[in-house]
């Protein structure tokens, strides 16, 4: 039989953002008489942050990164206290925290440790599954034992254990001195080959001083261990990295066996063949063939030749920097390796293989697992790992903040937590209302009343604002002059409003323009501003914008050229935009020609509407470009357009797809071979809720892929 351990742990652990160093003061009072408790243990579980009380019962956390933590109060003598606390971009004061005697708890240890002859076996058991049996295990110390609380029960052959205090473990092997409250320990030792693991508690790590030889030493051991971890698979996967970070992914399916009968027909028929008298050779041999069937497996597993990609077992969830593991319920089969060369990646029985150093399997529990963008597993209960993670302990065990050098699935994190970090900060602080009228009609004339419909938003998610009460609204005349203002009650974000319109009312282009109170904080910009056409018996037809065949006076139109990505570049194909608008503000079409330094015609263009069009251009190194247009009216004009870089990077974006938005990004020669390899992130905006995609430049063009789906509702900005 193939030994196997099944290994769950729990260790309390929240998301740590990226952003400005904060402090978190408080006050530790005893809750039985209120007087301050001295050299408790205070710290955030999982980091490298934590302090003593002093004799005032005060403490100091510093150098705190915003984000949410569990905050752990624990002291001989008292039960140890945890609340979680969200860290912002300002210091924290924690209300004054009381925490309640625990008068049998040394007693209960002391008995114990000088009564039970076999304490001295349950440790080394226990030992030997908390610490680990590999190598680093075996430079691994606990320093204080006598705080472990162990118990043995020879009927259910469990042993248990919990700590009163922290554990001191010296883990020479990684330069970290760890400080481990144990909450809960089991082992359920079965048998040799059947064994069942589990523990959980708080943990605060100290990072050991050491010789310039023996720091290097850990750092690489660090790596090393952390290479082929839970923490850089997610991060990995999370960041669509996972045959860059040296993984392979299979689905491990489970299914019913088609050659095993149900339960219920194989009782059936083996009683039928055991409840007759006298058997003949072929009712002997067809007993025989369904204990055969009972005897076989009610569950066949196969492992799927094929790999998974990110998409494949990643979900976004509703929570911000939270995400889903799974893949239809079923296992999955992890490879690592460094260089990517796997050479068993299809028999399971090899996980339990003492030569085993890269594959793991994750059974899930639950139909997903769900872990923070950092790596780390939400609900632990919620996997069992098979194979190399199922063997590794609290000598393997990093704390969550930790980045390997060069890392690079790791700046991706940060950056995205730093950015919705300050997103989230400047939102709070910069609350913004928007206005949209919605008109019962495009255009008017004189005479007519002009209905509309006022929606006032507010925020990124464009939520009814009940921020303000009145709208103002204003019709604003052809000499800039406001006629007409009028002051409308908001309901529930919504408001209704006219302008009625004289007879007498030249024609031309009015404007409608509105705004409350608080949209004035950020300027004229703000507001909501539509033109509107009026016409009136007394002035000529208003001509419709981009009318083929208009004659509209341009006298000087304002022609404007945007390369999409902001700049030209030699040597890379750009798109570039144009809009020309004439002198009554409207769009005025126009054909063109795009002549370099030598007057060579390098393409042409038409505008397609409103003044409107683009068309495509690869600047040559050491030309300039300009273009000679020709307006409806017959008059001409020359533009230089903007001058090419000679190095940088281009990013392009076509949207035509439903289900997704192809994204090319394109660099010089010169730029990428000053950046080749390095990793760049693609930030999108939607919703209020920033996105990040990775990638490597490995090639001067990238091609990459947006999943419409995992986007928000509205408009989506990219930067890259």
């Amino acid at each position: 039989m193939s030994m196997y351990k099944i290994f769950i742990y729990w260790v309390l652990l929240l998301p740590v953002t990226c952003f400005s160093q904060v402090s978190i003061t408080g006050r530790i009072l005893n809750q039985a008489d209120n007087k301050p408790v001295a050299n408790a243990n205070v710290f955030l579980s999982n980091a490298t942050i934590g302090d003593h009380t002093l004799a005032n019962g005060t403490f100091a956390l510093r150098d705190v990164l915003p984000g949410k933590y569990d905050l752990v109060v624990s002291v001989v003598g008292f039960e140890t206290q945890s609340q979680t606390v969200t860290v912002g971009n300002g210091n924290i004061t924690i209300p004054v925290i009381k925490i309640r005697p625990k008068t049998t708890a040394l007693k209960e240890v002391t008995i114990k440790y000088h009564t039970d002859p076999n304490r001295e076996k349950y440790y080394e058991m226990f030992q030997g599954e908390f610490l680990g049996t590999s190598d680093l295990a075996k430079q691994c110390k606990i320093l204080n034992p006598e705080l472990l609380d162990l118990s043995y029960t020879e009927t259910t052959k469990t042993l248990t254990a919990t700590s009163i205090d922290f554990l001191e473990i010296a883990n020479d092997a990684l330069g970290y001195r760890i400080k481990y409250l144990v909450t809960d320990f089991s082992l359920q030792n079965f048998g040799t080959n059947d064994q069942k693991v589990y523990y959980k508690g708080r943990v605060l790590f100290e990072e050991m001083k050491g010789t310039q030889a023996e720091e290097r030493r850990w750092e690489k051991q660090r790596q090393e261990v952390y290479e082929n971890s839970p923490m850089h698979f997610l991060r990995s996967a999370l960041n669509n990295r996972i045959n860059e970070g040296g993984f392979s992914v299979q689905q491990l399916s489970v299914y019913a066996n088609p050659a095993r009968p149900s339960d219920s027909l194989i009782n059936v028929r083996i009683n039928f063949y055991k409840n007759l008298k006298s058997l003949n050779s072929q009712q002997r041999d067809s007993l025989a063939l369904w204990i055969k069937k009972s005897k076989l497996p009610k569950t066949i597993q196969k492992l799927q030749p094929f790999q998974l990609n990110e998409n494949d077992i990643i979900k976004p969830t509703d929570q911000p920097n939270q995400y889903a593991l799974g893949c239809e319920n079923d296992g999955l089969y992890i490879a690592y390796n460094k260089s990517g060369h796997f050479h068993i990646n299809d028999h399971v029985d090899y996980l339990y293989n003492s030569n085993n150093t890269e594959n793991t399997l994750i059974k899930f529990n639950s139909p997903f697992a769900f872990f923070y963008r950092n790596g780390v597993i939400i609900n632990p209960y919620g996997v069992m790992y098979y194979g190399v993670w199922g063997r590794d302990r609290v000598a393997e065990l990093l704390p969550i903040n930790y980045t390997p050098p060069n890392a690079t699935d790791i700046p991706d994190a940060k950056l995205a937590e730093n950015i919705n970090a300050k997103l989230d900060t400047f939102l709070i602080h910069h609350v913004n209302e928007k206005a949209y009228l919605h008109f019962d009609k495009p255009y008017y004339a004189a005479g007519d009343t002009i209905y509309f419909k006022a929606y006032v938003t507010l925020g990124e998610k464009h939520q009814p604002s009940g921020l303000s009460g009145v709208l103002h609204v204003d019709l604003i005349n052809t000499n800039n002059k406001v006629d007409q203002s009028i002051k409308l009650q908001i309901a529930n974000g919504v408001a209704w409003g006219d302008f009625t319109l004289p007879d007498s009312l030249p024609g031309g282009n009015y404007r409608v323009r509105a705004y409350t109170n608080w949209m004035r904080n950020e300027g004229d910009a703000a507001f909501f501003v539509q033109t509107i056409p009026v016409a009136s018996a007394l002035t000529k037809k208003i001509p419709e914008s981009g009318t083929p065949g208009s004659k509209v006076p341009n006298n000087k139109a304002d022609v404007h050229f945007f390369p999409e990505g902001g700049n030209l570049i030699t040597g890379v194909s750009s798109k570039i935009a144009f809009k020309a608008i004439g002198t009554n503000g409207l769009g005025i079409n126009l054909k063109g020609q795009l002549l370099d330094n030598d007057n060579h015609v390098v393409t042409t263009f038409t505008s397609t509407h409103l003044g409107m069009g683009y068309f495509y251009l690869t600047p040559e190194e050491g030309k300039t470009y300009k273009a000679k247009m020709t307006y409806t009216d017959g008059t001409q004009d020359v533009i230089d357009l903007p001058k090419a870089g000679e190095k940088g990077i281009i990013l392009s974006i076509n949207n035509d797809s439903i289900p997704k938005a192809s994204v090319r990004i394109a660099a010089s020669k010169t730029y990428f071979s000053e950046n080749k390899n390095k990793v760049f992130t693609l930030l999108v905006w939607s919703g209020g809720v920033a996105t990040t995609v990775p990638y490597t430049l490995d090639s001067n063009i990238i091609t990459l892929d947006i999943l419409k789906r995992r986007l928000h509702t509205g408009i989506a900005t990219v930067t890259l």
